[in-house]
């Protein structure tokens, strides 16, 4: 695509602990731009076509190229369309390091934006997404930020919970790495194990109030208790009688009897049950 750049060639990235077949599965490379030494990474539309690229100086700047619009997730074109799990990672160098500790044979993705655009990535990308049984957001778990009312909160960790939210309940799961931030800390420190514990260890996310058949089962089996008899057997059968805690509202039109309904209950309570009565 025109703006973009030769792609260098892939290269070991031996600070980051990435290999350079890693780097030659996702098409990460190092070559030249205007004299400087940088790292490409380039994104490819839902054709394969190579239509955006990332490209990383060594201060760590980032400058853009090509079409960001037609691109996919960072790494889709090269997965099937679907299958039992795939991860989605903050950063490309995350997405490799994820993709090395399982020997770049499962899927893995990336956002192009990190966490500031990734519920709108995540929404473009959800009709692929959703070809797979179960998706593993690991978002980096980076230093507590503060809003201006002083309220803490962690930006990868937010924007999980909701990307989360776009998902059917139960489908998504959010994974953390014990004891560091983002994938590719843990692989630089040798403990790619614990990227892979993160991964089949990942809770569901569901939302607040939005539960499963197991979670109220037990709750469900539970034999219907009865409670204060209405003065007609049919309405005991219905009912359950009157239950305490709950409201019950009659409706009719005009004239049918409501008046006349609740003065007979009101009457079987008193005489009947013996119960105090207070009618507003």
């Amino acid at each position: 695509m025109e703006g973009l750049i030769p792609s260098g060639s892939p290269q070991a990235l031996v600070k980051r602990g990435i290999s350079e077949e890693t780097c030659r599965k996702w098409g990460y490379t190092t070559g030249e731009f205007k004299g400087q030494t940088v790292q490409i990474a380039t994104y490819r539309d839902t054709s394969g076509t190579p239509v955006f690229q990332k490209v990383r100086f060594k201060n760590k700047d980032f400058l853009a190229l090509g079409d960001k619009k037609s691109a996919g997730l960072y790494g889709q074109h090269l997965w099937r369309d679907g299958g039992k799990r795939i991860v989605v990672t903050e950063g490309e160098i995350d997405a490799l390091s994820v993709s090395q500790v399982q020997g770049n044979k499962w899927p893995v993705v990336s956002l192009p934006n990190g966490a500031d655009g990734a519920v709108k990535a995540i929404s473009k990308a959800l009709p692929y997404l959703l070809g797979f049984d179960e998706i593993v957001l690991m978002f980096d778990h980076d230093e507590a930020h503060h809003r201006p009312n002083g309220e803490v909160f962690y930006p990868g960790q937010e924007a999980a919970q909701a990307c989360a939210m776009l998902f059917p309940a139960g489908r998504c799961k959010i994974a953390r790495i014990d004891g560091h931030k983002d994938a590719n800390e843990a692989l630089q420190a040798g403990d790619g194990a614990k990227i892979v514990d993160a991964i089949f260890g990942a809770r569901a996310f569901r939302p607040d109030g939005i539960v499963t058949i197991a979670d109220v089962k037990a709750k469900a089996l539970i034999p219907t208790e009865m409670g204060l008899p209405w003065f007609g057997e049919e309405l005991n059968y219905q009912l359950y009688g009157r239950r305490l805690g709950e409201i019950i509202a009659i409706g009719a039109g005009t004239g049918v009897g409501k008046t006349e309904f609740l003065a007979k209950q009101i009457y079987y309570d008193i005489t009947t049950l013996n119960e105090p009565v207070c009618v507003f």
